[in-house]
């Protein structure tokens, strides 16, 4: 687990934020990485627990964890139980942390699910791989992803349109959405609308386009329908 004072480059949001960002309620996001009542938690935060804080990593699989609770095993939802144990099973066959937050596929196959981090099931005979290779669900929010050298998820693309692009970055702003290529956060040339009364103002006060700002303005729109 991380301490707060090892926070600079991985990411920090409070689970009402990254609720928010994902587009899930935050009951359901605590449940996912705090447990609740007899269930148990499927992922674990990068942080003590007691301080209810996530990293960017773990923004990234509240995200596969909420395409995945869309698909199918047999005709029936994902049930959480199902993604825990498969998150299991991978992080232990592949000694690595965070697999949802990597580059990986997951298939649905004899009531399980499955992960496979390098194309390969470890401990699985050929022809079960064969089978389970068959039978892969979708993950469309990966292409909004982009990965570093070690497959480990290093920005998300949220958003894009023409010349600009929502990016939430852990480097930077402790991974808040900024509107690129300007550097600002979307809540900041949000807040500016409405502090300088109007988007042309708040261009002229800025000096960049008043399409940075309308198009901050749809983002954090879609955040709050989303939380609606």
């Amino acid at each position: 687990m991380v301490g707060i004072s090892e926070k600079i480059g991985i990411g920090i949001y409070t689970p009402i934020e990254a609720a928010r960002y994902v587009g899930v309620s935050v009951p359901s996001l605590r449940r996912w990485f705090y447990g609740a009542g007899r269930g148990a938690r499927v992922v674990a935060s990068d942080f003590d627990q007691d301080k209810q804080i996530l990293s960017f990593a773990n923004l990234i699989e509240a995200l596969a964890i909420k395409h995945l609770r869309k698909g199918l095993i047999d005709g029936k939802r994902i049930p959480l139980q199902s993604i825990r144990k498969a998150v299991e099973y991978a992080e232990a066959a592949y000694n690595l942390e965070n697999i949802l937050a990597r580059r990986h596929t997951v298939y649905a196959f004899d009531g399980k699910l499955w992960i496979s981090h390098d194309g390969e099931f470890h401990g699985i005979s050929p022809g079960q791989q064969e089978q389970i290779l068959n039978n892969k669900l979708a993950q469309p929010f990966m292409h909004a992803i982009e990965f570093n050298e070690n497959d480990e998820a290093a920005l998300w693309r949220p958003l894009k349109r023409g010349g600009l692009s929502v990016v939430l970055d852990p480097r930077r702003r402790f991974g808040k959405p900024i509107i690129e290529p300007h550097g600002y956060t979307a809540e900041t040339l949000v807040q500016a609308i409405k502090s300088e009364g109007s988007v042309e103002a708040a261009s002229d006060a800025y000096e960049i386009s008043p399409a940075a700002f309308r198009f901050a303005r749809k983002y954090i729109s879609g955040l709050d329908q989303e939380a609606a």
